[in-house]
């Protein structure tokens, strides 16, 4: 298994950089003006260019989850726009 790696403070190691490696693997980089769409439940995501692109393949994620949960976030990680409700991702 790999290690992980770590802040590096004054030459010696501070803690191991758990955050950025997380954010790395669940979100894309993105560009101003782009929309990251996402369904948990189909474990789909995408990034689009537009609202309205973002607004069509939210729903279809939602309708092809059978009402499952799906998200619109902004570039700033603002959600802009949701289907279904987040209550079932919660244990």
């Amino acid at each position: 298994m790999d290690s992980l790696p770590s802040v590096h403070q004054g030459g010696r190691n501070v803690l191991p950089c758990v955050y950025n490696r997380f954010m790395i693997k669940t979100a894309p980089q993105m560009l101003s003006n782009t929309y990251w769409v996402s369904c948990p439940a189909l474990g789909e995501d995408e990034v689009c260019n537009s609202m309205e692109q973002a607004n069509d393949l939210c729903f279809a994620l939602h309708d092809d989850a059978n009402g499952a949960y799906a998200f619109v976030e902004d570039y700033l990680g603002h959600t802009v726009m949701e289907y279904g409700t987040p209550d079932e991702l919660v244990a």
